[in-house]
């Protein structure tokens, strides 16, 4: 269901609270989706700004939230897909495995 959900989206919105790493924009630009998110945490290393989703301000207000929701035309979020993909495959299971392996050498 979750992949028939990202699947239908225009992109996928992700706003945590102090959490280091979410694996749901990751999910969602393996999809081929941007992510909407705030500028903190993993999102400032998963999501490039413009290329593959839009990040706010660490403190997203409702206001910004409804300008970053209209600036995602389906036109303007297919146009990412290519580098959303791309992007998304730098956080494969298997690379984490070999750079802990490589750091541990």
């Amino acid at each position: 269901e979750l992949k028939n959900l990202i699947g239908n989206a225009i992109a996928t919105i992700y706003i945590p609270k102090d959490e280091d790493f979410g694996i749901s924009p990751v999910e969602s630009m393996a999809a081929g989706k941007p992510v909407i998110g705030s500028g903190e945490g993993g999102l400032l290393e998963t999501v490039i700004h413009g290329e593959t989703g839009w990040l706010s301000s660490p403190n997203i207000s409702v206001e910004e939230l409804v300008q970053m929701l209209d600036a995602a035309n389906p036109k303007l979020a297919h146009s990412m897909r290519f580098s959303c993909e791309k992007q998304a495959t730098g956080f494969r299971t298997e690379l984490f495995i070999n750079k802990i392996k490589d750091s541990l050498r």
